[in-house]
């Protein structure tokens, strides 16, 4: 796939990443490699048709999945989970990767407040990123 950098400043932290944009087909959630870590600890994916079947999110849902947190990491001490999606980063709505890059950097790098969707319905997470 085509590859690109993302730069951005969470947590008063600059994070750089580069990834290749395209996710391989056919393999299940966990089976690849991830676009980039998304917080400190957190890692996204892009909601393609397949995640969104296996995961069983409905068309009318938008947002990014949480393909891996790191126990121990703010976003695990907030109770994020691998397989929720993301839906609003600050209260922005969020449709890709890029829009959740974008807000999550757009954010004063105190407490990020997120709306995820996952197994027990939709709620709110706040995750303090004064200790990253």
């Amino acid at each position: 796939g085509k590859e690109r950098t993302l730069r951005g400043v969470i947590g008063g932290q600059e994070k750089v990443r580069t990834s290749a944009n395209s996710i391989p087909r056919a393999k299940p959630l966990g089976a690849r490699e991830p676009e980039a870590e998304f917080l400190e600890g957190v890692e996204i994916v892009e909601l393609s048709s397949r995640l969104r079947s296996r995961l069983g999110v409905p068309r009318e849902i938008d947002g990014v999945v949480i393909e891996s947190v790191a126990p121990g990491s703010p976003a695990g001490a907030a109770g994020l989970r691998p397989g929720e999606v993301i839906t609003e980063v600050a209260r922005k709505p969020v449709s890709s990767y890029d829009e959740a890059i974008e807000a999550a950097t757009a954010s004063d790098g105190g407490v990020l407040l997120l709306r995820v969707i996952g197994a027990n319905g939709s709620r709110f997470v706040a995750v303090d990123l004064t200790d990253v």
